[in-house]
């Protein structure tokens, strides 16, 4: 948010659900010096009160992949857009079908209860009057940087486990895995 306040020069509204990164994220926003072009609205965005019809645009990164039922976010977030307005959205999505064990996993380490194919997620987003102009597979993209970070999570092995326990270790590694 505070890099499209500074780069294009807009005003941001944010939502954030944890009054704590709320107030984080003010705190890094009056360290930019950028109080004058940002707000953030306390609240979850599946039920907050947003202006009708207010926004120009409206950007989800890896938010919606942790909502049980995002059908009330998305229309939340469309009453709020402006004729016309744009949505962009990036989320993980399944590429295939998980083991119940696999999903157990993802629903408590990353708190992602509801993952769904790239068809059912474009039929959530235009069951909510949206209509998708665009889309882009990061699958490659982001198995790489995944192995990335495994390779290097795994190369640093002591200081994780120093820092966060064994057991913190251990499930982030499987997880990354």
């Amino acid at each position: 948010a505070r890099y499209f306040a500074q780069r294009i020069r807009c005003d941001v509204t944010g939502v954030e659900i944890q009054p704590a990164l709320a107030a984080i994220g003010r705190e890094l926003t009056r360290r930019c010096g950028l109080e004058d072009r940002f707000q953030v609205i306390i609240g979850d965005i599946c039920g907050v009160p947003l202006p009708e019809q207010h926004f120009d645009h409206a950007v989800s990164l890896m938010v919606m992949l942790h909502l049980a039922d995002r059908a009330p976010a998305w229309r939340n977030t469309f009453g709020a857009l402006k004729p016309g307005g744009k949505l962009l959205v990036e989320d993980l999505i399944l590429t295939r079908p998980f083991e119940e064990a696999q999903r157990a996993m993802i629903t408590r380490i990353l708190g992602a209860p509801s993952l769904v194919d790239v068809t059912s997620y474009q039929q959530e987003i235009e069951g909510a009057g949206f209509q998708i102009l665009s889309t882009e597979d990061l699958t490659p993209l982001w198995s790489q940087r995944c192995q990335e970070r495994y390779e290097r999570f795994t190369q640093e092995r002591d200081l994780h486990i120093h820092t966060h326990g064994a057991e913190v270790y251990e499930a982030r590694r499987l997880f990354l895995q």
